[in-house]
C-alpha cells in the first residue's frame, strides 16, 4: 500500500511559543495509532520544565482543537495530524470523536 507510512501535518497555526510547536512535534515523533501514553510528570521531566507548563500547552492545544487529553493519555486529532493510509485517518477519526475526555 503505497499510503502505509504516509505523514501529514496541516497547517495549525500555533498561536503560542516555540516550545508548543517543540512539543507537537515532539507528540508526531512519538505517537502510535493517534495516541500518546504519557503523564504530565514524565513530560516535564523530558521537556524539563514544570507541569504547570505542559498544563498550560496541553490546554491551548485543546482550545485549538488539536489534541483531546486525559490523564495519561493524549490524542492527536486526525484532523490536523495523522501517519499511515486514508483508511487508517478515517478509523482513527471515528475514534478522535468518540474519545471522552475527563474534565480537569
Amino acid at each position: 500500500n503505497r499510503n502505509k507510512n504516509f505523514f501529514m501535518l496541516w497547517t495549525i497555526g500555533l498561536k503560542s511559543e516555540i516550545f508548543e510547536l517543540k512539543f507537537v512535534i515532539w507528540m508526531i515523533k512519538a505517537m502510535r495509532g493517534n495516541y500518546i501514553h504519557i503523564s504530565d510528570e514524565q513530560l516535564a521531566k523530558k521537556f524539563g520544565c514544570s507541569r504547570q507548563r505542559i498544563g498550560r500547552v496541553k490546554r491551548q492545544l485543546k482550545k485549538d482543537k488539536i489534541i483531546k487529553y486525559k490523564p495519561g493519555i493524549i490524542f492527536l486529532n486526525p484532523a490536523y495530524i495523522w501517519k499511515g493510509s486514508a483508511y487508517a485517518r478515517e478509523q482513527a477519526e471515528a475514534e478522535y470523536y468518540r474519545f471522552e475526555e475527563d474534565e480537569i
